[in-house]
């Protein structure tokens, strides 16, 4: 592990008693630098990929979405639609004791695009009254800069 040392101009030196205290603790800090650096790299290395993942995943599920597009007719089925809605099953005992799960999503597939796009659209409402709300406060505030702007012109041209 240490290599090739020429041991022997240690026993003719000035102070050889601490020479080899000090070379053993200079190998072992070294050691230990070392594989500290191999353990950020490697953990750099994981974080860089678990950044990447969730992105990785979205693009596999719309390449996935690409290659069956043609299966149906999306301009009609998310004509005023905004969003698209990734459903799946939760994964719980209840489950693995139905033994067609798919035939009991496909019974409740309408019954659950009715519920999403319920709470859809309460979103949507929702969001367009914040804007709404928001608009109103941005009006008041500009109305009062423009009296503010006014009458400081005003003053202005009375001083003057």
């Amino acid at each position: 592990m240490l290599g090739d040392f020429h041991y022997d101009d240690f026993k003719e030196a000035p102070n050889n008693k601490l020479i080899w205290p000090m070379f053993l603790l200079c190998n072992f800090l070294l050691a230990i630098v070392f594989m500290n650096m191999l353990i950020a790299i490697m953990g750099q290395t994981f974080s860089d990929l678990q950044a990447v993942k969730t992105e990785s995943d979205l693009e596999q599920k719309v390449s996935l979405m690409s290659d069956y597009e043609n299966l149906f007719d999306m301009v009609s089925y998310f004509r005023g639609k905004k969003y698209i809605i990734h459903a799946k099953p939760s994964k719980t005992d209840a489950f693995a004791e139905e033994p067609d799960l798919a035939l009991m999503i496909e019974k409740n597939k309408v019954e659950l695009t009715k519920y999403f796009s319920s709470k859809v659209g309460e979103l949507e409402r929702h969001n367009a009254q914040l804007v709404r709300q928001q608009n109103a406060k941005i009006y008041q505030v500009q109305k009062t800069l423009n009296n503010i702007y006014a009458k400081s012109n005003a003053d202005k041209h009375n001083k003057a």
